[in-house]
């Protein structure tokens, strides 16, 4: 944790640091914003580390949110390319971007509504749309870990433009039981960008 504090003073400063995301929904005609703000490097260096990294080589760049209306707990984020849905998997492997190397949590920072966490170890990751401390908390989402107390990290917050978010979660998904990336309400997201270190 103290090599991942002293390397992103290194790089990218104290903070606090915001990444905006610049997404289209599907049937909007332009891209709406988002902003989220990461976790103190007090609690969460690691994280947020590997996720300002990501962000940083345009990793996230025109992949996608999906949602379904009977999962509607979370937002999640995956590594295809809208459109194709070509996987970006071998993208992120180039890069060493696998996730965080432990699962990092920390009481002080849990999965609220609007919080932001790595599915397992990432590298995908998920908006919590409800309070989702119970089940991606300490003993929650088990098949993710390999300790029964460990949790899912939760490492940055949206601190505006969370109208769009909800924009992103339609009430009544395509089907019922999705099985191909067209039975979700996808989002595209169109750019992520680190907008401030200061």
């Amino acid at each position: 944790k103290e090599q991942s504090r002293q390397q992103v003073l290194e790089k990218y400063g104290p903070g606090p640091h915001r990444v905006e995301f610049q997404v289209k929904a599907a049937g909007k005609k332009k891209p709406g914003k988002f902003l989220v703000e990461l976790a103190p490097l007090s609690v969460m260096p690691h994280s947020v580390e590997v996720f300002l990294d990501m962000v940083t080589s345009g990793l996230w760049d025109n992949t996608v949110f999906y949602h379904h209306s009977q999962h509607s707990h979370v937002v999640a984020a995956a590594p295809v390319n809208y459109g194709t849905f070509e996987s970006k998997q071998h993208h992120f492997e180039a890069l060493g971007y696998n996730g965080v190397s432990f699962p990092e949590y920390s009481e002080t920072f849990a999965h609220e509504e609007y919080t932001i966490g790595f599915s397992g170890r990432g590298p995908n990751f998920y908006i919590n749309t409800i309070n989702n401390s119970n089940h991606h908390g300490p003993g929650g989402q088990q098949q993710h870990h390999v300790l029964a107390e460990d949790a899912d990290p939760c490492f940055a917050k949206v601190v505006w433009g969370k109208n769009v978010i909800q924009e992103m979660m339609p009430k009544h998904s395509k089907k019922a039981n999705p099985v191909t990336w067209e039975d979700f309400d996808l989002t595209q997201i169109v750019k992520v960008r680190l907008v401030t270190n200061a």
